[in-house]
């Protein structure tokens, strides 16, 4: 199965946070931490991408989960390692299921 284009290979940082201020180091652990749990379900979840981004209007940082399937009903055990990877330096604050990821957002 070709990979979709869009998808990257690897866990990032958005390019909005990217030019925000911020603690490079904690936000590189979990960076780190992210790239980890992407490697060890990209087997089960096909195109996985890991994303962590800010909101621009509420100005809250998330984590973004994308799979190729687009489908977010079943990614429950990814959900709890980006969780447990958040709550290592952050707080998860909520989650919620949009047309382009399901975002796990916290506080820092």
């Amino acid at each position: 199965m070709e990979k979709s284009k869009w998808l990257k290979e690897a866990a990032s940082i958005s390019d909005y946070l990217e030019s925000r201020q911020y603690n490079k180091k904690l936000y590189q652990r979990l960076l780190d931490n992210l790239q980890t749990i992407e490697d060890a379900h990209k087997e089960e979840f096909p195109g996985l991408h890991l994303e962590i981004g800010m909101s621009a209007k509420y100005q809250t940082p998330y984590v973004k989960i994308e799979t190729e399937a687009g489908d977010y009903s079943n990614i429950g055990p990814i959900l709890d390692d980006v969780a447990n990877a958040v709550n290592e330096d952050f707080s998860v604050k909520d989650e919620e299921e949009k047309s382009y990821g399901y975002l796990l957002h916290f506080a820092d």
